[in-house]
């Protein structure tokens, strides 16, 4: 799905805002902790490894003019698209990248280690077992190393829920074609009446 469909699909002449990856960095994190009494290694070790798990084909980018250049940045993505897309965009930037095409939840997927920060925006809640996950990319950290997530909010997303609840009581899966199509034309008849399923 991603290789066809790159998610975010943004052109790659479009101009990004760098201001995008302000929450994103290790130094906001670091600073955070410090309000607390805490020392993270991201201010205490010029060479903290930072990972973007998950990370598109824009976050490495706008994320390196917030990264100390000498934070080597750990990127990867499931879709082999978005991480090539990322290189390209970020062809010109200073820091150390580190590619790497793979599928976060899979146990034979080696994960850089001694990390001293994680990113992961929006990519949790796309997982089968998030939690499993999440303490993979906890047993990847060093002791007291940061982590961001963002998961999209339950409640905004309802509709969505309510919806795949109404294709399983028609019997219908993610993983026949025909059905696929069919959940298709039942949203698109719906949104000829409902102005809000048109997006």
């Amino acid at each position: 799905q991603y290789e066809a469909y790159p998610y975010p699909d943004y052109s790659l002449f479009i101009p990004l805002r760098t201001q995008e990856a302000y929450a994103s960095h290790s130094i906001l994190s670091a600073q955070l902790l410090k309000e607390k009494g805490r020392t993270a290694p991201a201010t205490s070790q010029a060479d903290s490894r930072i990972l973007i798990a998950g990370c598109g084909d824009i976050l490495p980018f706008v994320l390196s003019f917030w990264e100390p250049v000498t934070h080597p940045i750990y990127a990867i993505d499931l879709s082999e698209r978005n991480i090539q897309r990322a290189r390209f965009r970020s062809l010109l930037r200073p820091h150390a990248f580190y590619w790497q095409p793979g599928n976060l939840e899979d146990l034979s997927f080696a994960l850089p280690d001694a990390l001293a920060h994680v990113d992961s925006y929006g990519v949790l809640h796309h997982l089968a077992n998030p939690k499993q996950t999440l303490q993979r990319l906890h047993d990847q950290m060093l002791p007291g190393a940061t982590m961001r997530v963002m998961v999209y909010n339950s409640e905004a997303r309802t509709w969505i829920h309510h919806m795949q609840r109404a294709f399983a009581v028609l019997g219908l899966s993610a993983f026949n074609r025909r059905d696929l199509d069919l959940a298709l034309k039942i949203l698109k008849q719906i949104s000829r009446t409902s102005p809000l399923f048109q997006d």
